[in-house]
């Protein structure tokens, strides 16, 4: 599904907002993983540099360093705190 950009912005902004809100009180271990739709492997627009921000600063670590996409982008995220993750690389691209 593809959606405009100003909907996947207001979904950013939404989820910035929430893992703001939510992530102090959740405790040491935090795993949240799906398809956020945000190609962190290109070079950073402001909303993906703010998300990468945000995590950084609630001490939140994005594990997913390879393609999940038939396209060759990484969206499907595996975002983590107090976790040590130790094979990122699976992926359902083929499914």
């Amino acid at each position: 599904m593809l959606l405009g950009t100003k909907k996947i912005n207001n979904w950013i902004e939404g989820y910035i907002h929430e893992v703001k809100g939510r992530t102090p009180s959740l405790g040491s271990q935090i795993l949240n993983r799906g398809d956020f739709n945000i190609h962190v492997d290109l070079p950073p627009s402001t909303l993906v540099t703010d998300f990468v921000t945000l995590l950084d600063c609630l001490g939140l670590s994005q594990s997913v360093n390879v393609p999940t996409h038939t396209c060759g982008h990484t969206l499907d995220l595996l975002i983590t705190r107090g976790l040590d993750i130790s094979n990122p690389s699976v992926s359902d691209i083929s499914l």
